[in-house]
């Protein structure tokens, strides 16, 4: 054997363990990003619909005082016909 393939194995074998620290530490990262993931999700399903709720909300409101406004104006105009009729 000669001393290049002798220190090769030799170096591949004091690699290793810190081969295999990297992949735990790795792992570890990557679960640890999962996890943040699907609370950054769980968030974004508890704020979405609250968003979107409000919009509807506030669309309908508009929606109900422009009918209210255009009623009584109606009304108001026909009251002025009649008066002027009169």
């Amino acid at each position: 054997m000669s001393s290049d393939q002798s220190h090769r194995e030799l170096s591949s074998e004091q690699l290793t363990p810190a081969e295999e620290t990297f992949t735990e530490f790795k792992d570890v990262v990557v679960k640890y990003e999962e996890e943040v993931d699907g609370q950054h999700r769980l968030l974004d399903f508890t704020r979405i619909p609250l968003i979107i709720l409000h919009r509807i909300e506030a669309a309908d409101i508009y929606r109900r005082l422009t009918e209210a406004v255009v009623a009584e104006m109606q009304k108001q105009n026909s009251q002025e016909r009649e008066v002027d009729k009169e």
